[in-house]
Protein backbone atom coordinates (compact mmCIF):
# COMPACT_ATOMS: atom_id res chain seq x y z
CA UNK A 1 0.00 0.00 0.00
CA UNK A 2 1.44 3.64 -1.03
CA UNK A 3 -0.13 6.81 -0.91
CA UNK A 4 -0.48 8.32 -4.34
CA UNK A 5 -1.09 12.20 -5.17
CA UNK A 6 -5.07 13.17 -4.11
CA UNK A 7 -7.58 12.83 -6.64
CA UNK A 8 -11.02 12.52 -6.87
CA UNK A 9 -14.08 12.81 -9.58
CA UNK A 10 -17.03 15.02 -10.59
CA UNK A 11 -17.74 12.64 -13.12
CA UNK A 12 -20.94 11.90 -13.60
CA UNK A 13 -20.58 8.54 -14.13
CA UNK A 14 -20.38 7.71 -10.73
CA UNK A 15 -22.64 7.80 -8.18
CA UNK A 16 -23.21 11.14 -6.11
CA UNK A 17 -20.93 9.17 -3.07
CA UNK A 18 -17.76 9.02 -5.25
CA UNK A 19 -18.05 13.28 -5.71
CA UNK A 20 -18.02 13.32 -1.86
CA UNK A 21 -14.57 12.10 -1.40
CA UNK A 22 -11.03 12.20 -2.62
CA UNK A 23 -8.65 9.00 -2.45
CA UNK A 24 -4.63 9.12 -1.29
CA UNK A 25 -3.95 5.02 -1.70
CA UNK A 26 -2.95 3.35 -4.50
CA UNK A 27 -4.96 -0.10 -3.50
CA UNK A 28 -8.57 1.66 -3.09
CA UNK A 29 -11.48 -0.58 -4.33
CA UNK A 30 -13.30 2.66 -5.24
CA UNK A 31 -10.15 4.82 -6.43
CA UNK A 32 -9.72 2.38 -8.68
CA UNK A 33 -12.50 1.73 -10.17
CA UNK A 34 -12.15 5.86 -11.05
CA UNK A 35 -11.12 6.18 -15.08
CA UNK A 36 -7.92 8.13 -15.28
CA UNK A 37 -9.69 10.44 -17.60
CA UNK A 38 -12.48 11.08 -14.70
CA UNK A 39 -9.64 12.02 -12.13
CA UNK A 40 -8.84 15.29 -11.24
CA UNK A 41 -5.81 16.06 -8.94
CA UNK A 42 -6.21 17.55 -5.62
CA UNK A 43 -8.90 16.75 -2.94
CA UNK A 44 -10.88 19.15 -3.98
CA UNK A 45 -11.99 20.22 -0.62
CA UNK A 46 -13.52 16.95 0.00
CA UNK A 47 -12.98 14.37 2.84
CA UNK A 48 -10.99 11.34 2.59
CA UNK A 49 -12.34 7.91 1.47
CA UNK A 50 -13.18 5.50 4.17
CA UNK A 51 -11.54 2.50 1.94
CA UNK A 52 -8.54 4.90 2.26
CA UNK A 53 -8.69 5.72 5.50
CA UNK A 54 -8.63 2.10 6.18
CA UNK A 55 -5.89 1.36 4.47
CA UNK A 56 -3.95 4.74 5.62
CA UNK A 57 -4.29 3.71 9.50
CA UNK A 58 -2.55 0.29 10.10
CA UNK A 59 0.63 2.84 9.04
CA UNK A 60 -0.27 5.15 11.82
CA UNK A 61 -0.82 2.66 14.65
CA UNK A 62 2.55 1.41 16.84
CA UNK A 63 2.88 -2.45 16.70
CA UNK A 64 0.91 -4.53 19.14
CA UNK A 65 2.29 -7.00 21.34
CA UNK A 66 1.68 -10.92 20.39
CA UNK A 67 -0.23 -12.03 22.51
CA UNK A 68 -0.91 -15.70 21.19
CA UNK A 69 1.56 -17.01 23.69
CA UNK A 70 0.13 -15.19 26.87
Amino acid sequence: MAKVNPFHTNSKEYAPSHHEVYHDEDNCPDGKRIKPEHREDGTGGKRRCLECDKLHKPHDRPPQPDRRHA
